[in-house]
């Protein structure tokens, strides 16, 4: 069966034998935020709920542990950074994190290993060659929600498993990832040790007092990333014989 109306430069993606394809532009030239089904064992088009967000076209996805994961494209002259992950078992999306660097249109997008990237693309004023991953979350996962104070649980959520709550204790070495989002400014204010903390671009971690320790774990690739900034105004720095990396 045919989609309800006429779709052009729309993302399409595959997995789990079932095709999903959105966005675009419908038959007046309009941006849409549309996202379809289609089953080849019933040859059967279904309309799902749409893309959150502002309604676009040269958006980019990709298909990571059964579940779509589109975003990005334009909007006129806007260009949303925005992501989501949609869930074909009770037809919701869910906001992931904000790419980096603005957004941008026909990036190219693909998985492997159960880690989602995104290259490239065009921001309306340049071609980029960037590389970004995204990795999912798992249970023990920690990311801001506000800019505020490392010790702070209010300045946290983390991920159970299946959702991400409101935080009862401030992230530590022995939780998993730990992701200091763009806007967000924290600092340390106390005795701190940490391990797989990721400083994202448009973020920033500051040392104001206490000892901030980079644990180093042999099990993780990275102990701290930083792409954001990092400042001191106090305190001591311990780093372990672990992989950090500063990017500005």
């Amino acid at each position: 069966s045919a989609a309800p109306f006429a779709i052009q430069k729309a993302v399409g993606l595959s997995g789990a034998n079932v095709g999903f394809f959105g966005t675009g532009l419908n038959g007046a030239g309009s941006p849409v935020s549309t996202f379809f089904s289609y089953s080849p064992d019933s040859n059967i088009v279904r309309p799902l709920a749409n893309l959150p967000g502002p309604a676009r076209t040269g958006a980019t996805g990709f298909f990571l542990n059964g579940q779509p994961y589109l975003g990005l494209g334009v909007n006129g002259t806007t260009y949303p950074g925005d992501f989501y992950r949609y869930n074909p078992s009770n037809n919701t999306w869910a906001s992931v994190q904000t790419v980096p660097n603005l957004g941008r249109r026909y990036a190219a997008a693909f998985a492997v290993n159960n880690i989602g990237y995104i290259a490239t693309g065009f921001n309306g004023a340049n071609l980029l060659n960037d590389l970004f991953r995204y990795t999912p979350p798992v249970a023990g996962d920690f990311r801001t929600v506000t800019s505020g104070s490392w010790n702070s649980p209010s300045t946290w959520e983390t991920f159970s498993g299946l959702q991400w709550n409101p935080a009862v204790t401030s992230p530590t070495y022995t939780d998993n990832e730990i992701k200091i989002l763009p806007g967000h400014n924290i600092t340390i204010d106390g005795n701190t040790t940490t391990d797989q903390t990721f400083v994202a671009a448009g973020a920033s971690l500051q040392m104001n007092s206490g000892i901030f320790t980079v644990n180093n774990s042999v099990l993780h690739d990275v102990d701290l990333s930083v792409d954001g900034n990092f400042g001191y105004a106090g305190g001591e720095l311990h780093v372990g014989i672990g992989r950090a990396s500063c990017r500005e």
